[in-house]
C-alpha cells in the first residue's frame, strides 16, 4: 500500500518536475550553444591566422631561397679564383638577373671592402666605389669581418640604410682563390619594399583583419603592418589568438608574428549570438508546455493501459498476443493454467509447439494461421492442444489481428476457450448412438436369423424323418442309401448351422456355472494341433490364477474355437503364428489402436481371452463387418463366421475388442465379467 501510494505521489509530481526539467535542459543547451558558436568562431580567427602566416613565411622563404639559389649558381659559373674578370661578371649577372628579378642589385667587392661593379647601374650610382667599411651603419663591417671568418654567406641586419638610399639588407659570399686569398665579395643587396610588396600585399593578409609585423631575431622591426617601417624595439605580440613562424636567411633568422586585430574577435560584439538566448528560453518554454500535456496525456494512457493489463489478465477465457512469427508476446493467467506452463516458459515460444501431433493438432493450426492472414481471422476453428504434463486438451480458437499505423498486421489476439469435457460428452454421445445403431441392428439380424433358424429347423427335421423312413423302406444294398445317407449329413450340418444361428439370436437355453477359461484352453488344445498347418507354429500364454466368470462352458468353447478357426484361416497356407493368451483386464474400455466392436454393460474387472496372428490383416473399416452373419473376408460359404462369437458374448454382459492392420495381423480379444452372473 505504501509503494503504490509513493508511486502515485510520484506520478504527481512528475506532471510538474518533468516540464520544469525541460525548460531547464533547453536553457542549458540554448547557452551551450551559444558558448559553443562563440569557441567555434574564434578557433576559425585563430586557424586563419595561424595559416596566413604559414602562408606569409612559406612565400618569404621561397622569395629568399630562390634569389640565394640563383647567387650560388652566379658565383659557381664565374672562374674569378684563377683570374678575375669583371666584365664576364657583369654578362653572367645580367643573365641570371634576367631569370629572377627582385634584386636591389649585384655588386662585386673587392677585398678592401670597395665596391668596383654594380649591376644595375641605374638607381645605384652612388654606391659605386663606396667602401663598406665606412658604412654608417656597423653592422655592415661586421657582417664582412663575419663572412670572412666563416669562409660562408653572411648577411645584414634588415634595418640598415643602402648605399643607394631606402632600407634593405646585404648578402656577402666571399671568393677565394686557389692558395685561399680573398679576392672579394659577390655582394647582393635588397631592399625590404620590395620584399613587402611581393610577400605582404593585401591580396594575402587583409590588413583590415590582421595586424602582422616582421622582425629581426633581436627584436628590430624590419616592417609592421600598422606603423610601417620603425627603429623602435617594439615588444612581441601580447593576443593569445597570434601566431609565429620564424624564416631562417643566410645566418641570420626573421621573425613573423601576424594576430587578428581586437575589431574581429567574437567577444567584441554578441550581436551575432542574441537571438539564441531569446530563441532557446521561447523553445524552452514551448516545450515545457508540451512535456506538461504529454506527461498528463501518458498518464491517462496508462491507467487505461493498466485497466485492459488487468481485464486481459485476470479474464476467465484463455487470452494470447502473438507475432507475425508465431512466437507468443504475452500470455494471461488462464492460459498458463490451462496449459500448465509458467508465464516465462510460454513467453517467446512458437505457439506452433504448443499444439499436438493429432490430425487436429499443428498442421492443421498452420493452416488455420495462413488462411487467417488472407482474411478477418480466425473464428471458432477447433484444434488440440498439448498441456506441460504431455495430456492433449481440445480447443476453441479464435483470432483477431492487430494492425498498426501504417495499416499492416503486427500481431494477433487470440482467444482460447478449453472444450475437452463438451468434446469428450460429444464423443461419448456419438459412440453411444453408434452402439445402439449397432445393437439395434445385430438385435435384428438376430430376430431374423432366430426366426429363419426356428423354421428352417422345422424343415430339415421333416426332411432328415422321411430320409430315415425311406432307407428303412428299401433293401440296405440298394444304390440309393448312399444317397439317403448324404442327405442325412447335410442335414445335420444345416442343423448345426441353425443352432450357431439360434446361438447368435440368443434363442439357445444357457446353463451357468462358475468356469475357470486356462482349464477349457487347455482341455481344447488336443483339438487344435491335428487341425494345425505344419508351417504354423501354435504359443500359449495363459495368465496363471486367472479369477473364475460365469459362463456355459460350451458357449464359451464355441467362442475360442471360432476365433482360433478365424485366425488359421487367415494364414492359409503362409507361415505364422498364433497366440492364444488369457489376461486380467480392469476396463472394457479400448486402448490405443483398439476397437471396440461390442461394448459391456460391467465396469470390471474382466478375464480375457485373445487370440491373436501374423496373418494379413484388414483394414479397421472392415472389422465391425467380420461379426456380422454370413459376412467373411475369407471365401464363400463360410457361413456366420465370428458372429456367433457377437451372440454369445453379448448375451455373457461381455465385451470384444479388436486391433488389425492390414499386412500386420489380427488380434481378437473377448472379455468377460469375473464372477458376476449373466443374464439367461
Amino acid at each position: 500500500m505504501r509503494i503504490g501510494r509513493y508511486l502515485k505521489y510520484m506520478n504527481a509530481r512528475l506532471s510538474i518536475l518533468a516540464p520544469f526539467a525541460i525548460f531547464v535542459l533547453v536553457m542549458v543547451i540554448s547557452g551551450t550553444l551559444w558558448f559553443a558558436s562563440y569557441r567555434l568562431e574564434l578557433r576559425q580567427i585563430e586557424n586563419e591566422t595561424r595559416i596566413i602566416t604559414e602562408q606569409i613565411g612559406f612565400r618569404i622563404d621561397s622569395w629568399i631561397h630562390d634569389r640565394t639559389t640563383t647567387l650560388n649558381h652566379l658565383i659557381k659559373d664565374l672562374d674569378l679564383v684563377l683570374d678575375p674578370d669583371l666584365e664576364e661578371f657583369l654578362k653572367h649577372v645580367k643573365a641570371h638577373t634576367e631569370l629572377v628579378p627582385g634584386y636591389q642589385a649585384i655588386n662585386w667587392v673587392n677585398s678592401q671592402g670597395i665596391i668596383e661593379v654594380i649591376f644595375p647601374i641605374t638607381g645605384n650610382e652612388a654606391a659605386l666605389g663606396k667602401n663598406l667599411y665606412d658604412h654608417p651603419t656597423p653592422s655592415v663591417p661586421q657582417t664582412i669581418n663575419k663572412a670572412i671568418q666563416t669562409q660562408r654567406v653572411a648577411r645584414t641586419p634588415a634595418t640598415i640604410e643602402l648605399f643607394q638610399g631606402g632600407r634593405g639588407f646585404a648578402l656577402y659570399w666571399p671568393v677565394y682563390d686557389s692558395k685561399e686569398d680573398l679576392l672579394g665579395f659577390v655582394n647582393g643587396v635588397f631592399k625590404v619594399d620590395e620584399l613587402v610588396r611581393y610577400c605582404l600585399n593585401d591580396d594575402i593578409v587583409n590588413p583590415e583583419r590582421f595586424h602582422y609585423r616582421l622582425s629581426e631575431s633581436d627584436s628590430a622591426t624590419v616592417f609592421d603592418s600598422i606603423l610601417g617601417y620603425t627603429d623602435e624595439l617594439l615588444p612581441p605580440f601580447s593576443s593569445p589568438h597570434k601566431s609565429n613562424a620564424t624564416v631562417d636567411v643566410a645566418d641570420r633568422t626573421w621573425l613573423l608574428e601576424v594576430e587578428p586585430i581586437p575589431e574581429i574577435l567574437p567577444g567584441a560584439s554578441f550581436a551575432n549570438y542574441d537571438y539564441i538566448i531569446p530563441t532557446g528560453l521561447i523553445l524552452a518554454c514551448v516545450l515545457a508546455w508540451m512535456t506538461f500535456i504529454i506527461v498528463r496525456k501518458n498518464d491517462q494512457l496508462h491507467l487505461t493501459t493498466k485497466r485492459y493489463l488487468d481485464l486481459y489478465e485476470n479474464a476467465p477465457v484463455a487470452y494470447f498476443s502473438i507475432g507475425l512469427d508465431k512466437k507468443i508476446h504475452r500470455a494471461n493467467r488462464s492460459a498458463c493454467s490451462m496449459l500448465g506452463y509458467s508465464k516465462e516458459e510460454l513467453t517467446d515460444r512458437s505457439v506452433i509447439e504448443l499444439y499436438a501431433d493429432t490430425p487436429n493438432g499443428k498442421q492443421k493450426a498452420l493452416r488455420a494461421f495462413e488462411k487467417s492472414l488472407l482474411g478477418d481471422g480466425i473464428q471458432g476453428e477447433e484444434l488440440e492442444m498439448v498441456c506441460a504434463d504431455g495430456s492433449i486438451i481440445s480447443i476453441v480458437l479464435s483470432v483477431t489481428w492487430v494492425k498498426g499505423l501504417n495499416g499492416k498486421i503486427i500481431e494477433s489476439r487470440s482467444s482460447i476457450m478449453d472444450i475437452t469435457e463438451q468434446v469428450r460428452a460429444r464423443e461419448k454421445q456419438v459412440l453411444q448412438n453408434e452402439r445402439l445403431h449397432q445393437s439395434r441392428k445385430m438385435e435384428s439380424l438376430g430376430v431374423l436369423a432366430g426366426g429363419i433358424a426356428h423354421d428352417f429347423n422345422n424343415l430339415l427335421m421333416i426332411i432328415m424323418g422321411n430320409t430315415e423312413l425311406i432307407r428303412k423302406q428299401l433293401p440296405e444294398d440298394a444304390e440309393v442309401q448312399s444317397c439317403g445317407e448324404d442327405i442325412i449329413i447335410a442335414s445335420h450340418k444345416a442343423a448345426k448351422l441353425c443352432n450357431q444361428m439360434l446361438m447368435y439370436a440368443g434363442k439357445v437355453p444357457l446353463e451357468f456355472k462358475p468356469i475357470d477359461v486356462n482349464e477349457i484352453i487347455k482341455g481344447m488344445q488336443r483339438i487344435f494341433e491335428p487341425q494345425t498347418q505344419p508351417q504354423i507354429i501354435l504359443e500359449y500364454k495363459l495368465t496363471k490364477n486367472v479369477p473364475d466368470i460365469m459362463a456355459d462352458i460350451s458357449q464359451i468353447q464355441q467362442c475360442i474355437l471360432d476365433m482360433m478357426t478365424n485366425a488359421m484361416e487367415a494364414l492359409e497356407d503362409q507361415s505364422g503364428n498364433i497366440t492364444l493368451s488369457t489376461k486380467i483386464r480392469q476396463t472394457p474400455v479400448p486402448e490405443g489402436t483398439e476397437i471396440q466392436i461390442l461394448a459391456s454393460e460391467q465396469d470390471g474387472p474382466f478375464v480375457a481371452i485373445c487370440v491373436a496372428d501374423t496373418g494379413p490383416g484388414v483394414n479397421n473399416d472392415q472389422l465391425p463387418k467380420m461379426f456380422e452373419p454370413f459376412s467373411s473376408t475369407k471365401f464363400m460359404g463360410r457361413g456366420l463366421g465370428l458372429s456367433s462369437l457377437h451372440g454369445i458374448v453379448r448375451r455373457h454382459n461381455g465385451a470384444i475388442l479388436v486391433r488389425s492392420r492390414e499386412g500386420h495381423g489380427m488380434n481378437i480379444e473377448i472379455l468377460f465379467p469375473v464372477s458376476i452372473p449373466a443374464t439367461s
